[in-house]
């Protein structure tokens, strides 16, 4: 993804969003229905940014479910995704989105990468997902606008690819429910597709043995 980031603002009259709010709000408060497809990582974004994100990000994050459906051998993390803030960093809306499998230990090495003490780093939320890794990167796609391109890991000298300028951390935490909840579903959807060409192959060869038993 280039640097282009231009996110399109929303319609008054945006009929369609106006529906998905209602659903967005309902989901965020309600355990997730397997059998119904959340509101879409894009249009939760929306809702809670009022702005839609961009072309380059929609397809990225299309890419990355796609990826994921074709190249996923094993079973996915099950963990949580973070958001906290250093609270000497600055500006003040800056924050960092990562994931863990094992949060406590992952609070004392936070503390001693950055060299923070045990006030000084706060944990703004969190929220479990069963494919860990695949909601921190959707999440990263969401935010490529807030991302501060300019820091740098102090170990690799590379830019930090988990950090963010965000101001409305209401939104910040809408939107990351919403994105654990949808990987959730689209996860479970998976699971139950391959159940059931599991069990149509399975049947075929049954029919077939059964064929080759008749005809001797």
């Amino acid at each position: 993804m280039t640097s282009e980031c231009v996110n399109e603002p929303l319609l008054v009259d945006d009929s369609q969003l106006r529906r998905l709010r209602d659903q967005l709000y309902f989901e965020l408060t309600s355990e997730l229905d397997y059998n119904v497809e959340p509101v879409q990582p894009v249009n939760a974004y929306a809702i809670a940014f009022a702005e839609r994100p961009s072309r380059s990000i929609r397809q990225k994050i299309d890419f990355l479910y796609s990826r994921d459906s074709r190249v996923n051998r094993r079973a996915p993390e099950r963990g949580y995704v973070y958001v906290f803030r250093d609270r000497r960093d600055t500006p003040e809306t800056l924050v960092k989105i990562g994931s863990t499998v094992r949060v406590p230990r992952r609070m004392n090495q936070w503390r001693s990468e950055l060299r923070a003490g045990e006030d000084d780093l706060t944990l703004l939320f969190s929220f479990s997902s069963q494919h860990v890794r695949l909601t921190e990167a959707i999440i990263h796609t969401l935010l490529f606008c807030q991302w501060d391109s300019k820091r740098v890991n102090v170990y690799t000298s590379r830019r930090a690819v988990e950090y963010f300028a965000v101001d409305d951390w209401v939104a910040l935490r809408q939107v990351c429910q919403s994105v654990a909840a949808h990987v959730d579903w689209w996860y479970g959807r998976q699971q139950q597709q391959q159940q059931q060409q599991r069990h149509v192959i399975g049947g075929v060869g049954k029919i077939d043995s059964t064929s080759k038993r008749r005809r001797l």
